[in-house]
């Protein structure tokens, strides 16, 4: 906790929090719309992680400001957010290890459709150096 926002007064915090959801919702709304590449989804997951640890640091210094009417309403709410965002989290987590299992068993599948010499070219060829760093990882 940094020494500014101690001494933020409430309204400042809440606001601060609200940003930080709709910053959550927003991505969350483009993942819903789209299917994501392993590359993107791992970036949206790790937004969400970094943004979901900001609030719950936020929601703390929430609940220990002497302002807090409603000290009750507040953990239940907050807590009930976070509970829902852990979910979603977890939900992502379990579709881009889907993604990268099609993926690693599609790659399978097509290399055992090919030549030894095939596959040995393939795999020199995608784990050279003059290959993109993107098509080695996806080998390695």
């Amino acid at each position: 906790m940094t020494s500014q926002r101690r001494e933020m007064n409430l309204q400042k915090l809440l606001t601060l929090r609200n940003g930080y959801r709709r910053v959550i919702a927003d991505e969350l709304s483009k993942f819903e719309m789209d299917r994501m590449s392993n590359c993107k989804l791992e970036r949206l997951l790790r937004l969400l992680t970094e943004t979901a640890d900001e609030i719950k640091v936020i929601n703390e210094e929430i609940m220990y400001h002497d302002d807090v009417e409603d000290l009750a309403t507040e953990i239940f709410e907050s807590k009930k957010y976070s509970f829902a965002m852990e979910l979603k989290l977890v939900r992502l987590e379990k579709q881009l290890e889907e993604q990268q299992i099609t993926r690693i068993e599609n790659e399978q599948r097509v290399m055992s459709k090919l030549s030894p010499e095939q596959q040995q070219t393939t795999t020199d060829a995608t784990l050279s150096p003059e290959a993109s760093p993107a098509v080695r990882s996806q080998y390695v």
